[in-house]
């Protein structure tokens, strides 16, 4: 019981006590801040989500194009129309005619966001292959039907060249 008076006591000595105490609080508060403020960060996240996204597509369509008989090795380049669309929840309130919106709100560990509802990837405008067969008419035609199928965009829009040697 000695100990925790004198270190009162001790701390009542100590001039400006309320500054230091008032600076660590302050510090406390922004690490919590900026530590949350990491973790809620939806943008990169978004970011991510549609970079995994194009590239997968791409290594997909790049594995489907190497088992074709007679393409051989292949690179793919697709151009995509936009970015990851995000459809979030909405609070609808209406008094007489007027009708307003906003988005709903979540609170999780720590940092406040809106709730997605779903995401909206971004759609296939065309696409360039370069393969080994790409000099032989019936792979191109083979694999510019099945890269328009699987991208649901016209044959126009992909095109085929061959691989230098």
């Amino acid at each position: 019981m000695n100990k925790g008076i004198k270190l009162i006591e001790k701390l009542k000595s100590i001039k400006h006590i309320e500054i230091i105490i008032a600076v660590i609080a302050l510090a406390i508060m922004l690490g919590i801040y900026f530590y949350s403020s990491d973790k809620g960060k939806n943008d990169s996240d978004s970011t991510e989500n549609l970079n995994d996204y194009c590239t997968e597509m791409q290594r997909d369509i790049e594995q489907l194009i190497t088992s074709i008989k007679g393409a051989g090795d292949a690179k793919v380049v697709i151009s995509w129309e936009s970015s990851i669309e995000s459809v979030l929840a909405q609070n609808v309130t209406s008094s007489g005619e007027n009708v307003s919106s906003y988005p709903q709100l979540s609170t999780s560990s720590g940092s406040t966001g809106p709730i997605v509802v779903k995401q909206n990837y971004p759609k296939a405008i065309s696409a360039v292959i370069v393969c080994q067969g790409g000099e032989n008419v019936s792979v191109k035609i083979s694999i510019i039907m099945a890269v328009s199928k699987l991208l649901n965009i016209p044959a126009d829009n992909v095109l085929v060249y061959a691989m230098k040697k």
